[in-house]
């Protein structure tokens, strides 16, 4: 029987799960894991940014947040666990965070992805971000990316 996917805007306490799972998972990238821990939990509380998890029941399987950057709201952290792939949740996710925005009065919305992720950007583009914004780098985690906008 398949599960019904609920999406909820993330409680601190689901945060300090979703990075302890990550930092359990991936013990090598613990220090990376823990600066995001700590940004995600303060930008949710500045409301900075504003993470919302998909939920199988009680079990986080994605998540995606909104995401104040440089004078623009954006799609940020989109991402789900492998076994999770390919069942439209994404788009779920994806089609929450642009109510969500549009909600708050927000009439363009941003997303990056990074050159190498052609599928990704595929589909990005199939959901309708063609509007071809800018190059941006990440200096911290030293890549770049693309950034499409999508009117709402």
């Amino acid at each position: 029987m398949k599960s019904k996917i609920e999406i909820r805007q993330a409680k601190i306490e689901d945060l300090e799960q979703w990075w302890d799972m990550e930092i359990s998972r991936d013990p090598g990238n613990a220090k990376s894991h823990e600066y995001y821990k700590k940004a995600f939990i303060d930008d949710n509380k500045t409301g900075k940014r504003i993470t919302f998890y998909a939920w199988d029941g009680d079990v986080i399987v994605g998540q995606g947040s909104v995401f104040h950057n440089n004078g623009r709201i954006e799609i940020n952290k989109l991402e789900l666990e492998p076994e999770y792939r390919g069942k439209g949740i994404s788009t779920q996710i994806v089609k929450y965070l642009e109510k969500f925005a549009k909600s708050k009065g927000i009439k363009e919305i941003f997303i990056g992805v990074e050159p190498s992720e052609i599928r990704n950007m595929q589909i990005y583009f199939h959901w309708g971000y063609t509007n071809f914004v800018c190059i941006e780098h990440d200096e911290r985690e030293n890549y770049s990316f693309i950034v499409y906008s999508k009117m709402l």
